[in-house]
This record gives C-alpha cells, sequence and structure tokens, in this order.
C-alpha cells in the first residue's frame, strides 16, 4: 500500500506525467475527407502494403483500416518517434526522391506509371490533382518537358501521342478543352524510379 507521500511523489514523477499526456486525440479533419479522397488514400496505403501519413489532408491512413479518425498527439513525449511520419508518406517519397530509389527525369523522359498515379500535381485546369484516380493516365499526358518555371507535362488531345502540339484547345472523347499543364506539387523536377 502506498503512503500519502508515495502517491504524491508517484503523481509528480516523469513517467506519471509521460502516461497523464493521451498518445492519441481525435482528428477533425478526418471528417473532412470525402468517400472518393478516402477511398483513394486507402488505395495507395493497400498498394504500397503500408500505412502512411497524408500531410496534404493531414490525416493518417492505416492499410486495413484507411483514414484513421485518431492522430498522434504533438504533446505526447514519444511524438517524434510516431509510426506514420511525413517522410515515410509515398507520395513525397516519389516527389522527393525516396533515399536513393528515384532520380531526376530529364526532359523529353515518360513520368513512370506507379509514380503517376502515387503523385500529386499542380494542375492549370484544377489546382491539385493526384493521386489517381484523381490524375490524369500515363497515355494521356505528354512527354516531361521544362522551361524557366521547372518542369511540367501537358494533357494530350485525341490525336496526339507522347508530343504535344502548339494548340492550346484540344480535344479528348471528341469534346474540346483547354490542355492542361501538369507541374510538381513539390519543387521543380519529377522523379522516376533509377535504372
Amino acid at each position: 500500500m502506498n503512503s500519502p507521500f508515495k502517491q504524491k511523489f508517484n503523481d509528480k514523477s516523469p513517467l506519471a506525467q509521460k502516461k497523464a499526456i493521451e498518445r492519441f486525440v481525435y482528428n477533425p479533419k478526418s471528417d473532412e475527407l470525402t468517400e472518393t479522397q478516402r477511398d483513394s488514400l486507402h488505395g495507395v496505403a493497400v498498394k504500397n502494403n503500408k500505412g502512411f501519413y497524408s500531410p496534404e489532408f493531414d490525416v493518417s491512413v492505416d492499410v486495413e483500416d484507411g483514414v484513421l479518425t485518431n492522430m498522434r498527439n504533438p504533446k505526447h513525449p514519444d511524438f517524434k518517434s510516431q509510426i506514420y511520419s511525413e517522410k515515410e508518406s509515398p507520395l513525397d517519397q516519389r516527389q522527393l526522391g525516396n533515399r536513393g530509389a528515384y532520380e531526376d527525369a530529364k526532359p523529353g523522359d515518360l513520368i513512370d506509371e506507379t509514380v503517376n498515379d502515387e503523385s500529386i500535381y499542380k494542375s492549370t485546369n484544377s489546382g491539385k490533382v493526384g493521386p489517381f484516380p484523381n490524375t490524369y493516365n500515363v497515355q494521356d499526358i505528354s512527354e516531361i518537358q521544362e522551361d524557366e518555371d521547372g518542369q511540367f507535362m501537358v494533357s494530350l488531345g485525341d490525336d496526339e501521342a507522347i508530343q504535344s502540339g502548339p494548340n492550346s484547345n484540344i480535344s479528348i472523347d471528341g469534346r474540346e478543352t483547354v490542355r492542361d499543364t501538369l507541374r510538381p506539387a513539390v519543387g521543380r523536377k519529377f522523379y522516376n524510379p533509377k535504372k
């Protein structure tokens, strides 16, 4: 049995204080996602067979459970060792080089299909697009090009393959539309897997 002195001391010990701070707290950002966004994020986790943190939506995603309603508490002492850190996000890995597994893409290269399906792009027509299915298929975008603002790709019309023509209006599935320009959401370059 603990004496009042021991009890008072134990309540103020660093270990007791550490336990008093909850490790997980409710994340209201999870309620803001649409069903399509939830399914898309869950699809990325399943495809990679690994949970990850999405900095764009500020949520963690699990392979089995999908988007999690709880998040690690930043006030908890173990917060820095969180499982779903931003550096583990497959989206960031593709865009930032993934610890040497990826290399800079060069003008004239085609974007890798896996990278394309998991990346987020800045779009002139839609703001941000991606990951798949909220982006273009690889056969619908041009080779990588470069200008003073960095690398970019453009949407292709029905009569184009790999290289785009000079027109700003194109036909997609028989409908007239404005050509879209895609740039990396992070940085100025695209990345492809090392060969």
